[in-house]
């Protein structure tokens, strides 16, 4: 009779028990299905990166303008590198190939465009060479970065003459002769005004 009660009390319990340590297996295994993670679902997670699409140069009478374009709205700096000189671009959440941009033929004041991604295939790079130096700017425009640079300034320290600069070098020497100075570049007859020059330098006898 005591047996009897014995197994009716251990068979429920081990019902209990199996069902217990079932639930807790699928529990076990839910968990590191969960927890476990996918190349795609990695990848998903991931910052989709921006890509930059071409970059082209134009010139016209006034000024120089390079395009920059991409797929989507860009986020940028820029600097003027004096060694070799030129303005760079950083381009963060970006990449670029080189092949997406367009030789500038036949603009005097660009050297070359080069173009590259780097910083872990996280930021895009774009290194304008320039000719010589001068004032630019850079401004986004929709998914375009416009940088233009000045052929107006450029122009005129190009046509600035060197002789004039030395010139004034030389007339502000202490020392000068104002008298020679002032004496006209032809007053009649030849050797005239540097005679005058030269008798007027004289200096008079002491009676």
């Amino acid at each position: 009779m005591k047996l009897t009660r014995t197994k009716n009390i251990v068979a429920p319990l081990a019902g209990c028990l199996s069902a217990g340590l079932i639930l807790m297996l699928l529990l076990s295994v839910g968990g590191c299905a969960t927890q476990s993670s996918t190349p795609a679902d990695v990848a998903a997670s991931a910052p989709r990166l921006t890509t930059i699409t071409s970059v082209t140069a134009v010139e016209n009478n006034d000024e120089v303008r390079v395009t920059i374009t991409a797929d989507n709205p860009l986020t940028f700096s820029s600097l003027k590198q004096p060694d070799p000189l030129a303005v760079v671009l950083y381009f963060p959440q970006t990449r670029v190939e080189p092949e997406n941009v367009l030789p500038p033929d036949d603009i005097a004041m660009i050297r070359g465009i080069d173009a590259r991604t780097g910083n872990g295939q996280q930021t895009a790079r774009v290194e304008i060479q320039l000719a010589a130096d001068t004032v630019y700017t850079a401004v986004r425009e929709g998914n375009d970065v416009l940088v233009r640079f000045n052929r107006v300034t450029l122009a005129a320290r190009e046509d600035t003459p060197e002789a004039v600069t030395e010139a004034t070098a030389e007339q502000s020497l202490p020392g000068a002769s104002p008298m020679i100075q002032a004496v006209p570049a032809s007053t009649g007859a030849p050797g005239v005004a540097e005679a005058a020059a030269r008798s007027k330098s004289r200096p008079e006898p002491v009676p």
